[in-house]
């Protein structure tokens, strides 16, 4: 998947991510077994806030995969993920 970021996460509830970047328009995409693999959560540094929750782990994991594929700091990531995505502690 050429100008495509791939990454993989799987919590300690063994429930599993598919992060799918586009380096191109700086967007990328998550899938999760426990949403339903047919649900998309689109992501970039303009988007809303979210009604999904995600842990601060998985932000974390959200936040570096998305500083890698962009070239953007990975503080400036979590912070603004942080923010948009809902989180438990």
């Amino acid at each position: 998947m050429e100008g495509k970021y791939l990454g993989y996460y799987e919590n300690n509830y063994i429930e599993q991510f598919i992060f799918i970047g586009d380096q191109k328009n700086q967007t990328a995409t998550i899938y999760g077994g426990d949403l339903g693999w047919e649900t998309e959560i689109k992501l970039s540094m303009e988007m809303d806030k979210t009604d999904y929750i995600f842990s601060k782990n998985e932000i974390l994991w959200i936040s570096i995969c998305f500083s890698n594929m962009s070239s953007k700091d990975v503080t400036e990531t979590n912070s603004f993920f942080t923010e948009k995505l809902s989180y438990t502690l």
